[in-house]
């Protein structure tokens, strides 16, 4: 590790490695474990699986007098996701962290953090770099500590297993499909592998595959659910309340004091479903991609 002073306030701090970032802010983002399920998920992936990972990540921390103000991390080619710690960054410690990123030569395709904080970076950071900024998502971040709707009285949740995977990688494409208008088979056919490998992904049967969901990011409490998906000839019909709620309950029956979950924010669907089953909302995260002006 090492430091940059940037004044009398602000010291800017790189990380070589998720182990060694998570011994000097792991504390802090624990502090709000269900907010910071993304930075901390994230970060135990990376030392758990190192090698799924296309680049070498990057990690940073803020510190204004002695306290962890701005926490960071990027797997490249992703967006930088960045958390306040206890106390907020000052602007001027935002400021330094863009500029700081700028003299290294940081190549950001954008960044995804709490409202506030994402918008103060992505502004400075269109100043510093001469990109132009682009909101690209905005999402609720929820948390559930007790799943409020009955067992359902038909279908069962079960683990995806290898026969599974030519459903779970489609499945998986036609998600991100949905959500971000583009996805690439054969990224997703590797994370649908090794996500049945590590069996995190679940699947709701009424008589066949109706819907999917999946564990991910595990923290010391917690747990998140994600790509949650039901292909269009079966919506409507309560496969994907069944199936979250299913999941939700199991794990919070393995020991999970509470378990997370993003949705868009612009989708009253999702958010109706999450909300019946009783995710509630902690916070907004917004997205922004940077984009070459021209």
């Amino acid at each position: 590790m090492h430091d940059e002073e940037k004044g009398p306030m602000v010291k800017i701090f790189s990380f070589e490695s998720a182990s060694e970032f998570l011994q000097s802010v792991q504390a802090e983002l624990e502090f709000r474990e269900a907010t910071n399920n993304l930075l901390l998920g994230i970060c135990g992936q990376l030392v758990r699986h190192p090698e799924r990972f296309q680049s070498a990540p990057v990690f940073k921390a803020v510190e204004e007098n002695g306290e962890w103000v701005l926490i960071a991390v990027m797997t490249p080619p992703h967006r930088l996701i960045v958390s306040s710690g206890r106390l907020a960054a000052s602007d001027e410690g935002v400021k330094q962290f863009a500029e700081a990123l700028f003299r290294e030569g940081q190549k950001l395709p954008g960044v995804l953090g709490p409202v506030d904080l994402a918008g103060k970076f992505a502004v400075d950071w269109e100043i510093v770099s001469g990109t132009q900024t682009q909101m690209a998502e905005q999402l609720i971040m929820y948390e559930l500590k007790q799943v409020t709707i009955p067992a359902p009285d038909r279908g069962m949740l079960r683990a995806a297993v290898e026969e599974d995977f030519e459903l779970v990688a489609g499945w998986r494409y036609a998600a991100r499909m949905d959500m971000f208008g583009k996805a690439d088979t054969e990224e997703d056919r590797q994370t649908a592998k090794n996500r049945i490998d590590d069996g995190d992904v679940f699947l709701w049967e009424d008589g066949r595959p109706v819907s999917m969901a999946c564990k991910t990011r595990p923290t010391r409490h917690g747990i998140s659910v994600g790509m949650v998906y039901t292909p269009p000839e079966a919506r409507c019909r309560g496969y994907a309340t069944a199936c979250v709620g299913e999941l939700s309950r199991t794990l919070l029956r393995t020991g999970r004091d509470f378990c997370s979950l993003f949705a868009d924010a612009l989708n009253p669907v999702s958010n109706s479903i999450y909300q019946k089953i009783g995710y509630r909302p902690i916070g907004n995260v917004t997205e922004y991609a940077f984009l070459e002006k021209g």
